[in-house]
């Protein structure tokens, strides 16, 4: 079993709940590697209020495995000096990648409910 190689990536691809990396190695050869994947999803509440009703909405719902509050996080990917101040962020991890439509479709709904669709 090979421990270590030198190549490069030639595709990355998420199927379900795996990312399946394709390598090339300087001898020729092709390997194909998976692991697990579960993204995340950050959320920068308007205000703190709307932050208490989205977690408390999220907390709800069968598709998502766990959501947490992650403080003194950046979100100005521009400042490359770090000189924003830090945010209270939500994070969300969905139950499997294939929820994440479904929760943008709730978060949607918990913050413009007026709005139909």
């Amino acid at each position: 079993m090979r421990t270590s190689c030198i190549g490069w990536f030639f595709h990355v691809s998420i199927e379900q709940d795996k990312a399946i990396l394709w390598i090339k190695t300087i001898d020729k050869k092709i390997l194909r590697l998976t692991d697990s994947f579960q993204p995340s999803l950050y959320i920068l509440p308007r205000n703190e209020s709307d932050g208490l009703y989205l977690f408390h909405v999220l907390s709800q719902q069968s598709t998502v495995a766990k959501v947490r509050w992650e403080e003194d996080k950046f979100t100005n990917l521009f400042d490359h000096n770090c000189t924003t101040k830090k945010e209270k962020l939500i994070c969300v991890y969905p139950q499997s990648t294939q929820y994440y439509i479904s929760i943008l479709k709730i978060l949607g709904k918990a913050l413009y409910p007026f709005i139909s669709g």
